[in-house]
Order: C-alpha cells, then sequence, then structure tokens
C-alpha cells in the first residue's frame, strides 16, 4: 500500500539512511543539522507498505516578490531509496508535494535542481541565474579603508544583509534559523567569516586546493567592495585562485584587472541558479501593486485554470474565470514572469504588471 505523509518522530533512522546514501553523512555536519535543523513535521515522504522509498524537506521562508514577503518552501534533500529508482515513485512524490504545500499556505516554491531540466515537467523552471567569477588571485584590487573584523556572532551581520537586498527581487528574508543554518554549512567547509567594522560589508569564504571560494560577498557600497577585495587579496600567499559567486547583475566584473594575452586571464560565467514554482496564481496575484494608469481587464489561462485579471487604481484584483482567452501559458512560464526571471514579450499588459527584475539568492545550502 502506497501512502504520502509527514513522517513522525521515530522514523528519523529511516530518513538519515536515505540522506546519507546520497548526499553522504560527513560528520559534524550530518549530526548537527538532524539534531539542530531537521524537522520531522516538514518533512514528506512516500511509504510503501510503511517502508520510506522517497522523502524530502520543506524548509519555510519568506521569499521578497512583488514587492511582498511571501511564504515559501525550499525544497531540499530529496532522494528515493536506490531500489525503489526508476518505478515513477519520485513523479508521485513530487505531485503530493505540490498539494502539501498548498494545503499548508505556501505561495510559491524554490530549489537548487542537481540537473537542470530535471523539475521542469512538474512546473519548476529556471528563475534565478548567479555570475561566477574566476580570476588569480592578483586580479583583485582595492584598499582597505577600514578593518575587518572575525564574525563572533551572526547578529552582527542581519543588517548588512537587510540593506543589501534592497535593490534585488526574491531574496529570502533570513530568520534566525536561515542564519544559524548558513553558519553550519560554513563550518561544514571549514570557512570563515568576516565583516567591515563599520559594517558596510561581510564576506564568508572558505580556502581549499589553493583556491579561496567565496561563499557570498555583500557590500553597500564601492568603497565596500574595494576594501573586502584588499581583505581577500592578503591570502595572496595562501591561494593561486579566488572563485567567486554573484548575482547576475553584480558590476563586479568591471572593477577587476584582467588580460587577454596570450589567453584571457578571468573566467566569467553566467549559470543558471534556483527554480522556481508559483504554487497559487491567485495568492501570487490578488493585490498587487501595479501602475496607476493601466485600467484593463484581460482573461489568463495558467495550466488547466482560468483567470481574470483586473486592473483598478493601481491595484491588480485576480478571479477565477470558467472562460479561456487567447493568453495561454503554462504554470512554469507563469512562474518565471512572476519570479522576474523574464518578461512575457507576447503581451504588454503583463508585461507592465510583471516585468523582468533583478533577482538574488544564494541559499543553496538552505
Amino acid at each position: 500500500m502506497l501512502s504520502f505523509r509527514t513522517v513522525q518522530a521515530n522514523e528519523i533512522e529511516a530518513v538519515k539512511d536515505l540522506w546519507a546514501y546520497s548526499f553522504g553523512n560527513d560528520e559534524p555536519f550530518f549530526s548537527r543539522y538532524f539534531k539542530e535543523m531537521y524537522s520531522p513535521a516538514l518533512t514528506c515522504g512516500l511509504f510503501l507498505h510503511n517502508q520510506l522509498i522517497v522523502c524530502g524537506q520543506v524548509r519555510t521562508h519568506e521569499i521578497m516578490l512583488r514587492g511582498k514577503p511571501r511564504k515559501c518552501g525550499y525544497l531540499i534533500g530529496i532522494t528515493t531509496h536506490v531500489a525503489f529508482r526508476g518505478q515513477g515513485y519520485f513523479k508521485q512524490w513530487m505531485q503530493h508535494i505540490k498539494t502539501w504545500m498548498q494545503e499548508q499556505g505556501y505561495v510559491c516554491a524554490v530549489l537548487v535542481p542537481f540537473e537542470i531540466g530535471a523539475y521542469k515537467p512538474f512546473g519548476f523552471e529556471t528563475c534565478y541565474l548567479k555570475q561566477r567569477l574566476t580570476l588569480p588571485i592578483q586580479a583583485l584590487t582595492g584598499k582597505l579603508h577600514t578593518t575587518m573584523q572575525e564574525v563572533l556572532n551572526v547578529s552582527e551581520l542581519k543588517n548588512i544583509y537587510t540593506q543589501y537586498i534592497k535593490p534585488y527581487h526574491g531574496a529570502i528574508i533570513r530568520d534566525q534559523t536561515a542564519w544559524d543554518y548558513a553558519f553550519l554549512d560554513l563550518a561544514h567547509i571549514q570557512g570563515h567569516a568576516y565583516r567591515i567594522a563599520d559594517d558596510s560589508g561581510y564576506v564568508l569564504y572558505a580556502i581549499h586546493d589553493n583556491i579561496l571560494k567565496v561563499r557570498e560577498m555583500v557590500y553597500l557600497n564601492g568603497q565596500a567592495r574595494a576594501t573586502l577585495f584588499a581583505f581577500l587579496k592578503g591570502h595572496i600567499g595562501q591561494v593561486t585562485k579566488v572563485v567567486m559567486e554573484l548575482p547576475a547583475s553584480d558590476k563586479t566584473i568591471f572593477t577587476i584587472n584582467d588580460g587577454i594575452s596570450p589567453t584571457r586571464r578571468n573566467v566569467t560565467e553566467l549559470l543558471p541558479y534556483a527554480s522556481g514554482l508559483v504554487l497559487s496564481v491567485e495568492e501570487a496575484l490578488d493585490g498587487l501593486e501595479i501602475p496607476k494608469y493601466l485600467k484593463q481587464s484581460v482573461i489568463v489561462t495558467i495550466g488547466e485554470n482560468h483567470y481574470q485579471l483586473s486592473a483598478e487604481n493601481g491595484i491588480l484584483s485576480v478571479q477565477p474565470s470558467m472562460q479561456a482567452d487567447e493568453i495561454m501559458m503554462s504554470i512554469g512560464a507563469f512562474s518565471q514572469y512572476y519570479f522576474g526571471a523574464v518578461t512575457c514579450e507576447k503581451n504588454l499588459f503583463l508585461q507592465k504588471i510583471l516585468p523582468k527584475m533583478d533577482n538574488y539568492m544564494v541559499e543553496d545550502y538552505l
């Protein structure tokens, strides 16, 4: 008999076994995660005759989308028991988890896929890109405008992060749990955290195999960025390369020395990152603030459902409709429009209410 439900507290060993087989059980991360961060109430499993064969966890966050914090489910640790792979159980779990999140009031969901397109059949589409810079450490230029201090408590970074994400769309509003887990992840990779003394920026990074990898770099102005660069360049005797992962729209690349002879020295990549899915179209759109000059009503078919969108006095209202119109799209396409990854080029009204945005997210550890 096949059933879907949240796991019980006494089933933690079955969850651990699936996690360890798929993702490893490196210590101390493994034990600390299941002691400090794991929640059976947010771990959903597919059971065959009471045996756990598929499970995944939903981390609950608020995410800033279209000017409002939205309840978002961040899916992690999705895995199928090796003896039951390729038999359609993962597909059934995905169908169940979407329904479960809708019932729990989640407006949207995000995940970082192991392979781009793996979750496309379930409506997830790429909604976040990231910029990866790989460069010799000598390419960094900057000046220490003030001192750097080791971060002793995550509370030292909260205000800096909050200010940094204001211009961006789709950013997670980090609560204490999110910060705790970020530093658990940092400890797992034997990383370090330093902030600028005047609270204008910080950097989370790790050093392995002569490479300094920047996990997260946050700065509030150009002077802060120059200070962080100078701090990182201070590792010139320890590493040969620096790898940074930054928002897709970040302009850091324009401030870094480069060379093109005999070959280009710096490598810049724009990579697909996180995928998103809107779980409730009505909750996502109803009450949305839009340009006040828009006075229009259209019918849009999203997936198998029809909606009447009406613009009046700078507010969008949404009602179910019994009829279809010529504006039709998949839930995946709508999710990309709503998350601001792309704009709807085929309809001017949708372009106006859902313009393209600069997205930011680095929580692949959440």
